[in-house]
């Protein structure tokens, strides 16, 4: 009876895997692929996730507060930002260790006390035309952004607070 039942799960198996192969070698002969070669498909949506999937990973809220209470964020030359930049918009609730009261507390005290700092950043960026295309096509204002911090590839994180 055990016997019986391999047999059949492995037949089931077998006759799948031998549809999906030959599935896959008609879709290959369609697109006109040649042995070896892959299609890789990737919507802009998906994209995107990922990309601020990676920029939320590659700045936190530490790095943010540091940023502000340094005056790090004086350092990226928003005006040098052109249509060639990486520009990734990102939310606060997006960070990482954005969870948590102690967290947001000093967020909003790095802020408060950057809130002349802030406040020229947010001038620099209403004044650059990609970064606010950038901010208008997520959905934001050059009014919500906290700081906008240079990534060590060239690209750019423009940090909005989108708390309120």
């Amino acid at each position: 009876m055990s016997f019986r039942k391999t047999t059949t799960g492995l037949a089931a198996i077998l006759a799948t895997g031998l549809s999906g192969a030959a599935l896959a070698q008609n879709l290959d002969t369609e697109l006109g692929l040649d042995a070896g070669e892959t299609l890789q498909l990737e919507s802009s949506a998906e994209q995107g996730a990922e990309m601020r999937a990676d920029a939320a990973t590659r700045v936190n809220v530490g790095r943010v507060v540091s940023a502000l209470r340094n005056g790090q964020q004086g350092s990226t030359d928003v005006a040098g930002i052109d249509a060639s930049t990486e520009i990734e918009v990102v939310a606060v609730s997006e960070l990482r260790n954005a969870q948590g009261q102690s967290n947001g507390e000093a967020l909003d005290q790095a802020i408060a006390d950057a809130g002349d700092t802030v406040k020229s950043i947010r001038d620099e960026v209403q004044g650059n035309a990609e970064l606010v295309a950038a901010l208008e096509a997520d959905g934001h204002s050059a009014d919500e952004v906290i700081a906008v911090i240079a990534a060590a590839d060239g690209s750019v994180d423009v940090i909005v607070d989108d708390r309120v």
